[in-house]
């Protein structure tokens, strides 16, 4: 009887998960230069991007029509580098009224993941795309996203390099750029 009811929770579960975890729709990265059949040059596969990809709000703000995202028009706020923490320090001096906020509370130093959503890897130097609407652009920019084979120290973030697209991963003490992020309404 035991064997039957198992058996019958492990069917349920396998059906169900499907149904459970739905499906996300990607957006295409941009490549359409192809450097061997099937790789995404050739294929280029995924949503194709919003026409504009970007709307500049004018109060110092950009939505990324893409992803619903928000980000700061100005690549760079603080203007200098900064460690990582003090970057997170910096993002939450805005919501608290230290630094410009354009009338939002709620900044947050981005993930490794939406910091690559902006990336068009079509271009290089910076590595967006084109008519984008950012200004101040810098070389590399903090994610809040810590390394993760870093599990015991926790000495590293990963940050992406602007003129490729990249990611990488750096020691938190050192300095680099911040670009602030927010949630928008709307996206991918």
């Amino acid at each position: 009887m035991l064997k039957k009811i198992i058996t019958g929770i492990l069917t349920l579960l396998c059906t169900a998960l499907p149904v459970i975890a739905g499906t996300i729709e990607l957006p295409k990265t941009g490549q359409t230069t192809s450097y061997y059949a099937g790789d995404d040059g050739d294929l280029e596969k995924g949503v194709a991007w919003p026409s504009p990809r970007f709307t500049d709000n004018g109060n110092g703000t950009v939505k990324d029509n893409l992803t619903g995202l928000v980000w700061t028009k100005n690549a760079n706020l603080p203007d200098a580098r900064l460690t990582w923490q003090q970057a997170l320090d910096y993002v939450a001096g805005m919501n608290n009224g230290t630094h410009p906020n354009y009338g939002y509370t709620d900044w947050r130093l981005p993930n490794v993941l939406e910091l690559e959503s902006l990336a068009d890897y079509s271009q290089y130097s910076p590595a967006l795309p084109l008519n984008h609407p950012f200004t101040n652009l810098q070389g590399a920019y903090w994610s809040s996203t810590t390394w993760p084979v870093d599990t015991h120290t926790f000495h590293n973030a990963w940050m992406i390099l602007a003129n490729y697209g990249t990611i990488t991963y750096q020691n938190k003490a050192w300095e680099s750029s911040v670009w602030p992020v927010r949630s928008g309404q709307s996206g991918a």
